[in-house]
């Protein structure tokens, strides 16, 4: 997992997350006129969940602070019998 080491990089971080917020409304608004609103939903939708598994796999695996988690992990014998794999 990526954490920030120092404060600026925390700060740049919390900025790009603020900017990127409004992206919602923002393409709304721009695509307002050349599509229907059903399929601009659906294409942002897929768009966000797409980019959100890419940038979380990336992100994820990069850097060495937080808790490292690993994909081959049964998740399954995790959620059946309530109790965390070892």
């Amino acid at each position: 997992m990526f954490v920030p080491t120092s404060y600026g990089l925390g700060l740049a971080m919390a900025l790009g997350a603020l900017c990127c917020w409004g992206s919602w409304s923002v393409t709304l608004v721009l695509a307002s006129e050349r599509m229907a609103f059903q399929q601009y939903y659906l294409n942002f939708t897929i768009s966000f969940l797409l980019t959100g598994i890419i940038v979380g796999n990336l992100g994820g695996s990069l850097g060495s602070g937080g808790d490292n988690y690993d994909f081959i992990t049964p998740y399954w014998e995790e959620v059946l019998t309530g109790h965390e794999y070892q």
